[in-house]
């Protein structure tokens, strides 16, 4: 019986098959690939050659195309919340409203009843060239991403929630991703000032000296607006205290992981008249306060108001916004100051108001001085050296003070301090014999009769 055998015939499609199989394999693994690549992109790398705001080409309209308050949360990997990113430290405070009795005593516990306004600024245009934005309202202006990502919060609310979402960064098993750790920074140090004395330049020192290290809220409005919330409110003293120590923990908040950290304050010259509110919260934070010539500052004032007047505005010198207010709503040190020379406000001349608000500003200083033994005075003329020589490695207690630090304040300190617009990086030249020359024989007698006294008293204080 004869045996057959069959054999499968070879066609090719087994073969097709195998190359079917390879040819999809590699499309698997280059889709995995693809996929893969897509969320590393996403994750960690889509944003970055984003600018912060651009032109639509279709509108013609400047856009916003990052807002922190969009991004996903690295700790709940959700969507967050404006509020969120205020929490997580993406945006900076930059106002606060106080109801008219957010501050009373009936209020239960600690609370108090006021709204923060946050946004997003962008702190590296002061790194780069602290002289171009001179003050906090600059840096606001300058950070194209503020108006868009405004945000208001219940201020005492989220002070209480950013200190204990801080202080999970202790923990071990808490996420601590460089981008995400937020660093409470207490002030460094504040400056307070006679106004028109040198003020501005000693904050950009302070913000050039290290520009990847320090912070520097020039004039600000939360810290003054906190300090002086009791001057015409009824006031229960521990809740202001607590808006006064909120405000600046908010405010001291960073993203860096870089340390040492140091951010400083310069206050606006009324916030003098509330030192004291200041020291009462924080009685170790190092503080300078600036003053100069008294006729160069009465001069500066002046000058504006002139130029004021020739604009058609009629409106008094900065220093003498006071002026139209009654004895009984002028400042402590204010009040003393006229008492002292016989004034009331229906018997005093424009230029002696001027000159008795700017030593009611010194004495305040003084006071505080002679009380707490904190405080160094600090006169214009001793600018800029002793920023570098004394301020930060003395009073401040910043060290080591390197040349390349004193190389970074030596280029700031060359060019105008308010360095806005055309005066952008603009040689400074001297000004204080121009200043005397022009001295109307009413600024003269006015600075002699009130702030002679009180020159010469801080003069003996620098020296120490």
């Amino acid at each position: 019986m004869a045996i057959i055998h069959h054999y499968k015939g070879n066609d090719g499609t087994s073969e097709k098959k195998r190359k079917q199989q390879k040819v999809m394999k590699f499309v698997t693994y280059i889709l995995l690939l693809y996929a893969f690549g897509y969320f590393i992109y996403i994750k960690h790398i889509a944003g970055i050659f984003v600018p912060d705001r651009d032109v639509d080409p279709v509108t013609g309209k400047e856009r916003i195309r990052r807002r922190p308050e969009r991004h996903v949360s690295k700790h709940t990997k959700k969507k967050t919340t404006p509020r969120d990113a205020a929490l997580e430290g993406h945006f900076t405070l930059i106002d606060i409203a106080i109801e008219a009795e957010g501050l009373l005593a009936s209020i239960p516990g600690k609370r108090y009843n006021a709204v923060g306004t946050f946004c997003k600024i962008e702190w590296k245009k002061q790194q780069d060239n602290p002289s171009t934005v001179p003050m906090f309202k600059d840096l606001q202006a300058q950070s194209y991403m503020c108006e868009a990502t405004q945000i208001e919060v219940d201020l005492f609310d989220l002070a209480q929630d950013a200190r204990a979402y801080d202080a999970s960064f202790n923990d071990p098993d808490a996420f601590t991703g460089k981008k995400s750790v937020v660093l409470p920074v207490e002030p460094a140090g504040l400056v307070f000032h006679e106004t028109r004395c040198g003020s501005t330049l000693t904050a950009n020192l302070l913000a050039a000296f290290s520009p990847d290290h320090s912070r520097v809220y020039s004039e600000s409005s939360p810290p003054v607006h906190a300090l002086r919330a009791c001057d015409d409110r009824p006031c229960d003293p521990d809740k202001h205290s607590q808006l006064i120590k909120d405000v600046f923990y908010l405010m001291g908040r960073t993203l860096r992981v870089d340390r040492p950290q140091h951010v400083f304050y310069k206050i606006q010259s009324i916030g003098t008249m509330d030192i004291d509110k200041f020291t009462s919260v924080f009685p170790k934070t190092p503080w300078v306060y600036l003053y100069r010539d008294s006729v160069e500052v009465m001069m500066s004032h002046f000058k504006d108001a002139q130029t004021l007047k020739k604009k058609g505005k009629k409106r008094l010198p900065v220093c003498a916004r006071g002026y139209v207010k009654p004895m009984n709503r002028q400042p402590r040190t204010t009040q003393k100051i006229l008492q002292k020379h016989a004034k009331t406000m229906d018997n005093i001349e424009v230029a002696e108001y001027c000159a008795a608000h700017l030593a009611a500003l010194s004495l305040a200083a003084m006071d505080e001085h002679k009380k707490t033994g904190m405080g160094r005075f600090i006169n214009y003329n001793q600018l800029p050296d002793i920023t570098w020589d004394r301020i930060l490695p003395e009073f401040f207690d910043i060290n080591p003070i390197s040349d390349g630090m004193i190389e970074n304040m030596k280029q700031v300190a060359g060019v105008y301090s308010k360095g806005r617009n055309h005066k952008a990086n603009q040689v400074w030249e001297e000004d204080a014999t121009k200043k005397h020359s022009k001295a109307t024989p009413e600024v003269i007698a006015a600075a002699h009769e009130f702030l002679s006294d009180i020159y010469d008293e801080m003069e003996n204080l620098s020296k120490s």
